[in-house]
Order: C-alpha cells, then structure tokens, then sequence
C-alpha cells in the first residue's frame, strides 16, 4: 500500500514538475529565459536614454558616447564602460518599437531615425538619399513660412510610399518638442513584456535555423526555406 501510494506521489510529482518546467519557460515571469528578461531590463534603461534625454544619467552617456546624435545612432565606442556595453547590447530591442512623434522636428534624422506612421515596424525612411543631405532634420522639410509640410520639396526627395506616409503624419499648431513613443504600447510607453517576447521570439528563430542546418537537410528543403526566407 505505501509502495503504491509512493509511485503514485512520484508519478504526480513529475507531472506538476512537467507543467511548470513548461509554463516558466514560455509564460509567467519567465526564469528559464532570464537572458532575454536580462535583456528587456537593459532595454528599459536604453529607452530612458533615448525619451528622456534632459536627465543627467542620458547627458553624460550622451556626452561620451553619441553626441549629436541620440541613443538609437550611438556606436560600441572604444574603452566603454560595463554599463553602456549593457545598454548598447539592448539596442537592437529598443529600436525596434521606437517611433518618434513629430513636434518641431529638429532633433530628429529624415534619414536614421524612425518617424513614418506605418503600422508594420517600419517607420524609417525607405528611399536612398544624396551624400549633401546627409544629416538632414526633419523641420528642414517644412515650408518657412508657415507650419506646413513642404510639399513639392518632399515629392521631390522622396519615393511615393515615403510621401504619402510623411504627408499623412499632423503637425502641431503649438511648437512642441519631438516626442519618442514606444509602438508596442498603447500609451507609447516602454513595456519589459513586450520587450522580452520579442527578445524570445529572435532567439527561437535562430534555433530553429541551427537545428535545421545541423540535421543536413536535402536540398529540396534548402530551396523550400530559401523560397520561404525571399517571399
């Protein structure tokens, strides 16, 4: 009787251990992918970095590592320090859902940085442009003499999807400054959720890609993903 009841406690062990192995590693605070979690928390400081930039912790990162630009340029650097390799090594998470809502428009690169309303994480601009204007800023494209947007300079620069995207974004009758917003939010507020599970889903895809390799597919399968991968 107690040998039975002991297989029977086992048994159940198992499978709660099974359920919960299974709910932590895609769901709930997600321990079995702390390197993701680790790195939507650096994410958090990377996006502090880029929307609040008149703090003193944003000013001297901005002195030292990027100045003249913002966060989303900033390269490695030389000699960095632990904290900005942390915050650099999240970057690639923080401009992903980063757009920037128009206001004066003076802060902002037409070229770099991601400001086209489009609902497909694509908001930078897709047309090449000229070496001359390469650090263009965004208020260069309105009309000076008034708040308006610079029609025949825009059709002139600019492919018809850019045009239309950039022709269809409000301008402020009040000058307000440029405002960053976080497109994974309905209130454009950072979000370490939505942060790690796209931090998840890279790492999936990649998996999935090695073990794809390490099996040798034929090459039928080859010229099925590579079909996939181009369509």
């Amino acid at each position: 009787m107690i040998q039975n009841s002991t297989k029977v406690a086992s048994r159940d062990y198992l499978q709660i251990n099974h359920v919960n192995l299974e709910k932590s590693e895609w769901s709930g605070l997600g321990f079995l992918r702390i390197h993701e979690f680790n790195l939507a928390l650096w994410g958090k400081k990377g996006w502090r970095l880029l929307s609040n930039e008149d703090s003193l912790v944003a000013k001297i990162f901005k002195a030292r590592y990027y100045p003249g630009s913002n966060f989303l340029s900033a390269s490695f650097g030389s000699n960095s320090s632990y904290v900005w390799r942390s915050n650099w090594g999240a970057k690639h998470i923080v401009s992903k859902s980063s757009v920037c809502k128009i206001g004066k428009g003076k802060k902002i690169d037409v070229w770099k940085d991601p400001w086209l309303p489009f609902s497909n994480y694509d908001f930078k601009i897709s047309t090449a442009h000229l070496e001359d204007l390469e650090n263009t800023k965004v208020n260069n494209l309105l009309r000076t003499d008034c708040l308006e947007w610079d029609i025949d300079l825009i059709s002139y620069l600019f492919n018809g999807r850019d045009r239309n995207l950039i022709l269809k974004i409000p301008l402020s009758v009040s000058s307000v400054e440029d405002v960053w917003m976080w497109a994974g939010d309905n209130k454009g507020k950072y979000t370490v959720s939505e942060s790690c599970s796209h931090a998840i889903a890279k790492e999936i895809d990649s998996q999935f890609f090695v073990v794809i390799w390490e099996d040798h597919p034929r090459p039928f399968i080859c010229n099925l993903l590579h079909l996939d991968l181009n369509a």
